[in-house]
């Protein structure tokens, strides 16, 4: 998994989404996404919101769910019948590794479905309001998912190594580094 990067270009969010939507096959990238983290503003040192920031490498494209699982069974010589829930949100688009969303307020928003291979440093948080750096102990008690951890997948059980699905808000991605480019969200 060769992610060397050749040269740099500064693409817009339409970019990125019209990138995505024409990318066909399956492929390796990594990327850096910014959101607000789920959390408890009582107490919170940064009750604004608190910025989580990530980098991850993704397999991404047509990738399915269900054919990691079946794969990830096979590599542990396990023969195993899944089943695979409907996604409880969103529209993933056919032939595309988009999910499609229309909120509560109407508002569309659009998210890259992916497979994280690999976490390329550790998570990065900050005070919305002032961009101070906290140490993940400051705000792992405001936290939800270090306060009310999702339950696990009954889908995998059975597996010894686990397949994490994720979705990546497109308005998210500040840096994509994809075949031997890294783009850069303006």
């Amino acid at each position: 998994m060769n992610l060397t990067t050749l040269h740099t270009k500064s693409i817009s969010l339409n970019d990125l989404l019209l990138m995505a939507r024409g990318f066909t096959g399956t492929g390796f990238a990594s990327l850096v996404h910014v959101g607000i983290a789920d959390q408890i503003k009582t107490g919170s040192p940064s009750p604004g919101g608190i910025v989580k920031q990530q980098h991850v490498q993704i397999n991404w494209g047509k990738w399915r769910y269900g054919s990691a699982l079946e794969a990830q069974a096979k590599r542990e010589g396990k023969e195993i019948e899944f089943e695979i829930k409907s996604r409880i949100w969103g529209v993933r688009l056919p032939n595309s590794p988009l999910v499609h969303h229309i909120k509560k307020d109407g508002s569309e928003h659009y998210y890259i479905e992916a497979k994280v291979e690999k976490v390329l440093s550790p998570a990065i948080y900050s005070c919305k309001d002032t961009g101070k750096i906290f140490d993940l102990e400051e705000v792992k008690p405001y936290l939800n998912s270090y306060r009310k951890p999702k339950k696990e997948s009954s889908t995998q059980d059975g597996l010894t190594k686990k397949i994490y699905l994720r979705d990546y808000a497109l308005t998210g991605i500040v840096e994509m580094n994809h075949q031997k480019t890294k783009y850069i969200l303006k």
